[in-house]
């Protein structure tokens, strides 16, 4: 007859859509054992559970319940275990079936007390039960392993949540037998609930002779580290050592590790203010609190006056990163005081994950630093993650930036334009290009990715050449064929502009040349680019405007630039986030932010832009408050050149 357990298998391994052959291998186990398993004729090994309830994605106790919700009536128990077994109290059926497990179990509580420390643990850390059960955990684990439990277990840690629905991910403990022999062993995190307590419950696998040989590496963040005077930290020469040691000591736990590269926006204005000695107790309260907050085994470091990085070795996946760097966040967000003076600050962070991303420390660093930089054009706020599509190892990198500059040199990159609205009459008043490129190996590549990407590898520069020269190619063919070419925006970088190929002389003629008035013709900086009023960057933007190119500000309020900055940016345009844009048409606050920047852009004559408008609903308050243009999936999608031509035509003869 055909069992409630076999039926739930065979359910779950279609939701999957899983073969039982499939299940069974991914559980370690053959087809028979499945079957051997269904039919309840042995006792479960508990190993084996976990790894099937894993591949259902459940909890461990589930398939328990199933295996022992039915049983004939005319078998006897055998033992202790089998006489439960006709009991439907899980809890007590639970906790019997782990003290008579083959298998080395043992069970903390919340107050990291061993409550369970069964026969088979008895034998593996050769110490009798009675010296052991109601003992602190420190008793049998070392302090680094308990911390690295409890990261994984919000029953021994200060979270508010219920226990996990399925076992962690396995960790690799080395501590020592009653006698004082070293003992290396693998540990899978269970969180169980039983009908007295919610335990933590560790399955142990001693480990193999030649990996419990391998001694425990150095103490991480020691030695010959170089630490900064001002905060503590580690000094940025010394960053290389210790990522070298983070990752040898999380590949010896058989885990990965985390680097989080953030950098602490409005740093630099305050620096201005306020003088360096008080930044420098700002920065080493914050370092400070941020320590109080890590696990023991995480490093904190400097790369630059603004600039750190956050080291978390023994995770189990890249989201744990990630899940950290947000909490990292909301620590930073708190006001910061120093003496009497109180600072607001906030930090975008990149993420990358040893071994996922990469193996070698440098290009880790340099990942992160890339993920930063793609979490700066999102807010003050973003964290991002490492684009893997985009950096999936080092010679992969090399081989996308060759096939780059292989497609710029064939003009094989594509040219699309997102048209821009004057809000009210609907009049078709600007163009905004937009870069795409599909990757032979990578595939599809959009402009933002893209343009990381030119910057990491040095052809960032080449590439807005290309975009420049295209563009304006564009707009002549067009003028040829007799169409209105309305303003066109092209995005630079900063760094661009200080190149001499972006000198105010040659641009406005390469627009003339291309019968496109200068004016016509408008370069789109973001805001976290400007530097302060005296910059050479400001500089060339005011050379710029006086050869009567026009000049936009992009993302902004995605950084820190004070309004009352406004009037000394020499620029003709403001374009606000998507974020800001899009939360503008739902929310009051954002509304009268928004509502302040539009009579400030008004008062010193600038344009202002909604980028990324999503509705109807939107577009018509940003209108009421005062935006003259706006752009994004509610007016029109990205058009080919020659799309692109057709919409002229047709603002240029609209159907009446």
């Amino acid at each position: 007859m055909t069992s409630e357990l076999e039926i739930f298998i065979r359910r779950k391994t279609q939701e999957h859509g899983l073969t039982l052959t499939e299940v069974a291998r991914r559980a370690g186990m053959s087809r028979q054992s499945l079957y051997e398993f269904w039919r309840r004729q042995s006792l479960p090994n508990l190993s084996t559970v976990v790894e099937l309830a894993t591949v259902f994605e459940l909890h461990p106790l589930r398939l328990l319940e199933l295996y022992f919700a039915e049983a004939p009536s005319d078998d006897p128990p055998a033992n202790a275990v089998l006489d439960v077994r006709y009991m439907r109290d899980r809890a007590h059926l639970t906790r019997v079936l782990f003290e008579q497990s083959g298998e080395a179990l043992i069970g903390l509580d919340g107050q990291h007390r061993i409550t369970l420390y069964n026969a088979a643990a008895e034998t593996l850390f050769q110490r009798p039960a009675e010296e052991v059960r109601g003992q602190p955990a420190e008793t049998l684990l070392p302090q680094h392993a308990i911390a690295r439990i409890a990261d994984h277990s919000s029953l021994m840690s200060e979270q508010i949540a219920p226990p996990a629905e399925r076992a962690r991910g396995q960790l690799r403990i080395i501590s020592h037998r009653g006698d004082g022999e070293p003992l290396t062993f693998s540990a899978r995190v269970l969180e169980v609930p039983l009908a007295d307590q919610s335990l933590v419950v560790l399955l142990l696998q001693p480990a193999p002779e030649a990996q419990a040989q391998q001694a425990l590496p150095a103490p991480i963040g020691t030695g010959a580290l170089q630490h900064t005077s001002a905060t503590g930290i580690t000094h940025p020469d010394s960053l290389p050592d210790l990522l070298e040691q983070m990752m040898r000591f999380s590949a010896w736990l058989n885990a990965r590790m985390g680097l989080i590269v953030f950098e602490l926006e409005g740093i630099d204005a305050a620096h201005e203010r306020l003088g360096g000695e008080v930044i420098e107790q700002v920065q080493s309260a914050l370092m400070r609190r941020l320590s109080t907050h890590l696990r023991r085994t995480d490093r904190l470091a400097q790369l630059s006056t603004t600039t750190f990085a956050l080291l978390l070795p023994g995770i189990d996946a890249a989201e744990r990163g990630q899940q950290l760097a947000q909490r990292a966040q909301q620590l930073i967000r708190e006001p910061v005081s120093a003496g009497a003076l109180t600072l607001n600050l906030a930090a975008p962070m990149g993420v990358a994950i040893y071994p996922d991303h990469s193996e070698d420390a440098e290009t880790l660093l340099r990942l992160a630093r890339s993920a930063l930089t793609d979490a700066q054009r999102h807010g003050a706020e973003a964290v991002r993650l490492v684009d893997t599509a985009l950096t999936r190892g080092h010679s992969e990198r090399v081989t996308l930036l060759q096939e780059l500059r292989t497609a710029l040199a064939a003009e094989t990159v594509e040219l699309r334009y997102e048209p821009i609205y004057q809000l009210g009459s609907g009049e078709l008043t600007g163009l905004e290009a937009r870069l795409r490129w599909h990757s032979t190996t990578l595939g599809c590549i959009e402009h933002d990715a893209l343009r990381t990407a030119a910057a990491e590898g040095g052809v960032q520069t080449a590439l807005e050449e290309w975009l420049i020269d295209r563009a304006l190619s564009d707009a002549g063919t067009w003028r040829q064929q007799g169409l209105p070419v309305p303003r066109l925006t092209i995005d630079v970088s900063a760094a661009s502009l200080r190149e001499e190929t972006f000198a105010p002389e040659l641009l406005s003629n390469q627009a003339v040349a291309h019968k496109l008035a200068a004016g016509k013709l408008e370069l789109e900086l973001s805001e976290r680019e400007l530097g302060d009023p005296e910059s050479p960057v400001m500089q060339r933007m005011s050379q710029l405007r006086a050869r009567g190119l026009s000049i936009s500000i992009d993302h902004f309020g995605a950084g820190f630039a004070s309004l009352l900055t406004l009037p000394r940016i020499p620029a003709d345009a403001i374009k606000l986030t998507s974020t800001l844009a899009r939360d503008a048409g739902s929310e009051s606050d954002y509304q009268a932010l928004t509502g302040t920047v539009a009579d400030l852009a008004s008062r010193f004559r600038l344009r202002l832009n909604a980028e990324g408008v999503e509705d109807r609903e939107t577009a018509e308050r940003l209108h009421k408050l005062g935006f003259q243009e706006a752009q994004g999936p509610h007016f029109r999608a990205m058009l080919s050149a020659e799309e692109t031509g057709a919409l002229l035509a047709e603002a240029m003869n609209p159907v009446s």
